[in-house]
Order: C-alpha cells, then sequence, then structure tokens
C-alpha cells in the first residue's frame, strides 16, 4: 500500500488557499475605489482644465441636458477634445481633456472621443464614451460639476 504524507500536503493545499484568497481582496479591494484611487486600477483620475469658451465647429456633438447642452468637440489630432455647457444660450464653462496636465502623464495625449452616453443629465453631469489616447481605445468615464466645471475622469482597459 502506497503511503502518501499528509503533512506536506495540508501544508501546500494550505498556502495555495491563502494566495488564492489574497488575490481576490487585493482585486476587489483596487477595482472600483480602492487604495489606489478613484479610478481602482483604471489610468486616472485625470482633471480636464476650465479654458476661455471657443467657437463650436460643424463637427461638434451636440448632446441635450437639463436646461442646457452639453457640446463635446473633437479638435483635431494635435489638440485634445473639449466639452463646453451652454445653458439659456450662454457657455457656462468650456473643459479640455488634456491627460498632459496629470502628473504621470506628460507624455501621454487624448484626441477623440467617441461613442458618448450621458448617465447622468443633471447635476453632476455623467458620461461614459470611448477615449482615444496613446494607449489606444479604452473606456471612460467622467463626472463633472454643473456649476463650475470640476471634473474628473478615467480611462479603463
Amino acid at each position: 500500500m502506497i503511503r502518501i504524507p499528509t503533512k506536506p500536503l495540508i501544508w501546500t493545499t494550505l498556502i495555495i488557499a491563502i494566495g488564492i484568497i489574497s488575490y481576490f481582496i487585493y482585486v476587489i479591494m483596487t477595482f472600483d475605489i480602492g487604495y489606489r484611487g478613484e479610478c481602482g486600477m483604471d489610468d486616472g483620475p485625470f482633471n480636464g482644465i476650465i479654458i476661455d469658451p471657443i467657437e463650436k465647429s460643424e463637427s461638434a456633438q451636440v448632446y441635450e441636458i437639463d436646461n442646457g447642452q452639453l457640446i463635446i468637440e473633437n479638435r483635431n489630432e494635435s489638440l485634445s477634445p473639449i466639452l463646453m455647457l451652454i445653458e439659456n444660450g450662454v457657455t457656462k464653462w468650456t473643459i479640455d481633456t488634456d491627460v498632459r496636465n496629470t502628473i504621470g502623464n506628460e507624455n501621454s495625449r487624448i484626441w477623440e472621443i467617441s461613442n458618448v452616453s450621458i448617465t447622468n443629465k443633471s447635476n453632476p453631469i455623467e458620461l461614459e464614451f470611448i477615449g482615444h489616447w496613446t494607449y489606444g481605445a479604452e473606456f471612460g468615464t467622467m463626472t463633472i460639476e454643473r456649476k463650475n466645471g470640476d471634473n474628473k475622469f478615467c480611462l479603463s482597459w
């Protein structure tokens, strides 16, 4: 009869189980609002900067939101997209989404926001999109305070 040593088998199984449980705890903690920040394991959060209003072009995307319009303008490949809030015919704020303004991303660029879906049309304004940037096309989310344009956005691979 073959005798299998039980103590090494028990210890090996215990170590593997602890490793698997630790991995799942790590994934859960970093998935959404874990200790790595508001974007979890995603890229960001990035902050767009408020700039002076500009004229919208014919190619601008216009989204109707509560008491106004959200304009998204993909300018050209050398400039980052902008977002504008227009209420009662007046531009309330204009945001430049240049990711180079975020420490650690000085050499990265975003040049297009596409497939936009507005998930909250009041306050804060929330949207989901595809962000085309240095590391490819990635799913993105953005939250914008309607009153002053304070914002943050994340990109996810």
